[in-house]
């Protein structure tokens, strides 16, 4: 925040872990949920200190505020979609955190681009199958080709929204880019059954993941640590 100038572009995106657990001895990372002004008061069990606890809406507020009296343009996204797939869709918050952050860049005067729907439906277009390679670890956190699919994305709303100070620099020349930008897919050899213990023969699961790799147009067939 001190190294911000007039005329900077702050773009902010909350949300992730803002649902998690208010206070608990292992992250202690959430807010309350909602925009409005209640608190809760806490005994961090991690940083074994007292804490005033505000809500989502709050914290998102205060970021907008203290950027803005830098002379900062400020840009709020609803957060990426994770690798859930309720009822064959993915999931938005569409009722919850992205709403919350549109309600407050509504308030703010912020811009605000809705990556939590643009990104869904790009993973619902790709097929639930090939989304599960941009997510090796858990459901949250991608890999470099999710990563490269999501900020794409979110360059790609900036663009498209006339309200946004930022569109000005995308030059016709940024759209072919971005068109013709297509991330790097991986597909890890452990998703299709190789098992890095030494003994399990793998050839089997190898070449499925170079099939499935190759299939949907190349990428990189992931071989992670251990003896397959």
């Amino acid at each position: 925040l001190p190294q911000l100038q007039k005329g900077d572009f702050v773009i902010i995106q909350f949300g992730h872990n803002d649902a998690g657990p208010i206070n608990d001895d292992s992250r202690a990372r959430g807010s309350i949920k909602g925009t409005g002004n209640e608190t809760e008061e806490i005994d961090n069990m991690v940083t074994q200190k007292h804490e005033t606890v505000h809500t989502y809406g709050w914290y998102l507020k205060k970021m907008i505020a203290d950027a803005k009296e830098k002379g900062a343009v400020t840009i709020v996204l609803s957060q990426t979609p994770r690798n859930e797939w309720p009822d064959g869709k993915v999931e938005r918050v569409s009722e919850t955190y992205s709403k919350w952050a549109k309600e407050v860049a509504e308030q703010t005067n912020a811009v605000f681009i809705d990556l939590n729907e643009l990104v869904a439906k790009k993973y619902e277009s790709l097929g639930k199958v090939s989304i599960k390679t941009f997510f090796p670890k858990d459901h949250t956190h991608t890999n470099l080709a999710g990563a490269a699919l999501n900020a794409k994305t979110a360059a790609e709303g900036i663009k498209a929204n006339r309200h946004c100070e930022l569109s000005a620099y995308f030059s016709n020349k940024t759209s072919k880019e971005l068109s013709m930008f297509t991330p790097v897919r991986e597909d890890i050899v452990t998703q299709y059954g190789a098992v890095g213990d030494g003994q399990t023969l793998n050839t089997k699961a190898i070449q499925s993941a170079i099939n499935h790799c190759s299939a949907y147009g190349g990428g990189v067939v992931v071989i992670p640590e251990g003896i397959f």
